[in-house]
């Protein structure tokens, strides 16, 4: 004769329900955090020379304490280039601009309401174009080298 399985009530099943939803979610998380681990990410020291190579300024301006609007719009660009282009995080564009995260955050939120400003949004293509055929160019020669 097979068993009666015991008695749940529905509260036990709904709980139980989410903790099955949570664990799939945080299997799914882990996933992707193993993806981001295997991408060979250039570093964002690197992304921030190559804007200020394709730009009129130098890094000790871009890093500066200057709210200039040519020089607060490259800092966006640059935000936008190492976060959600090449996936670095908040943090690491904060340090290497000298600033905190939150101001890094301001400024990576502002991005989008800029892109409406057609220069701003030429500037932002063209150095953003220029980033990633200068990181190309670079990974390219590595590869030669060690071949």
């Amino acid at each position: 004769m097979s068993e009666i399985p015991p008695y749940k009530s529905p509260d036990l099943r709904s709980k139980e329900r989410k903790l099955a939803s949570y664990k799939r979610m945080i299997e799914s998380l882990e996933r992707q955090i193993e993806e981001i681990k295997g991408r060979d990410l250039p570093p964002v020291e690197e992304i921030l020379r190559l804007v200020a190579l394709h730009s009129d300024h130098t890094l000790i301006e871009i890093t500066g304490r200057s709210r200039q609007r040519n020089l607060a719009d490259l800092r966006c660009i640059f935000i936008h280039i190492a976060v959600q282009v090449f996936g670095h995080t908040l943090q690491s564009a904060a340090t290497v601009l000298g600033r905190d995260h939150s101001t890094v955050l301001f400024s990576r939120d502002s991005y989008h309401g800029k892109v409406f400003d057609a220069s701003f949004r030429e500037m932002a293509i063209t150095i953003e174009h220029n980033v990633k055929t200068g990181l190309n160019r670079q990974a390219t020669s590595r590869k030669t080298i060690l071949e």
